[in-house]
């Protein structure tokens, strides 16, 4: 078996326009799959980047990709990691397995608030199982959609393990397959802040909900307090938002230039230029052509939290201009 496996492995190597990466990927998923029988298959903790402690669940394919491969959107983890004091509330729209939920818990402490949102029953369990490892009394865990009112919805979720990053109320009727229909509670940002009791706490909030974020902004005005504007960081799938007959745009609105210094990240290797490389931030501009599938940093430019601003100069270019 070790000499197959060799045999294998020098294959991949042979053929590989980067061997030494493939190398140390191979290594760690075998260390991996190692070390997940010996525990049997049981979820256990580690330190992830930027240095917080975070659990991966083997059986969710999020999660063991986080653990193998990092996670993707680091420039957006260390500007929040940086931004978040001791004490602060926040929300985890679209939750996932919970990075952002758990960094938003080390930094803000046990002091903090935050309320992580995640409707699918599947992926909300993991969600779940990562926070009770981790012991996070801090992170109150919603299993419900965000929307602009309170009522029932349906929602799309996974049933294959590479669609489970692209669960929304609605998909591409080509994905269709790879999802099936479940009823999920609908309830607004407004409801859930007062619900957990961190009006006038909020300083951070990330929303990621594949298309429906323009519904989830709608239904949360009290983040728009000019007097406390949080950092935002929200996704923006011009794929997804279609599927909503949404655009950029109706995102876009809800953070004007006079109100937010905005930054857009590229997420989409396939529409990267030099101009505008992966994972990397540019200044937004109003006539500007947005990457397919992108994030939106909006940091306020006024209000009592815009005196955190300049803690991020160095990541974010033109910051304070």
């Amino acid at each position: 078996m070790l000499l197959r496996k060799a045999l294998s492995l020098f294959r991949v190597l042979r053929n590989s326009p980067h061997p030494l990466r493939d190398l140390q990927k191979r290594v760690r998923e075998n260390w991996f799959s190692f070390s997940s029988r010996l525990r049997g298959g049981r979820p256990f903790r580690y330190q992830a980047a930027p240095g917080f402690p975070f659990a991966c669940v083997p059986a969710s394919s999020s999660s063991r990709y986080i653990f193998l491969h990092s996670y993707q959107e680091q420039l957006e983890a260390q500007a929040a990691a940086r931004w978040l004091r001791p004490g602060d509330g926040g929300v985890d729209v679209g939750a996932n397995v919970g990075y952002f939920a758990c960094l938003f818990a080390a930094k803000a402490g046990r002091e903090g608030k935050v309320i992580a949102l995640e409707p699918s029953p599947r992926t909300f369990e993991f969600l779940q199982q990562t926070v009770s490892l981790l012991e996070l009394p801090q992170v109150a865990l919603e299993n419900v959609c965000a929307l602009d009112a309170d009522q029932p919805v349906r929602f799309m979720a996974a049933t294959s393990e590479l669609a489970d990053c692209q669960q929304s109320m609605r998909v591409d009727a080509a994905e269709r397959g790879n999802f099936h229909e479940v009823e999920a509670t609908g309830t607004t940002l407004n409801a859930l802040i007062r619900k957990h009791q961190i009006e006038g706490r909020v300083s951070f909030v990330k929303i990621d909900v594949e298309g429906a974020e323009p519904l989830v902004l709608k239904g949360a005005s009290q983040l728009f307090d000019p007097a406390r504007l949080p950092f935002f960081i929200v996704e923006i799938h011009q794929e997804a938002l279609g599927n909503f007959q949404f655009a950029p745009r109706d995102v876009l609105a809800f953070f004007p230039g006079q109100d937010f210094h905005r930054f857009i990240v590229p997420r989409s290797v396939s529409d990267a230029t030099p101009e505008r490389p992966y994972g990397i931030p540019y200044a937004f501009a109003e006539n500007g052509e947005l990457p397919c599938n992108c994030n939106l940093l909006a940091l306020p430019r006024r209000g009592e939290l815009s005196a955190r601003v300049g803690g991020l100069a160095d990541l974010l270019p033109g910051l304070g201009a």
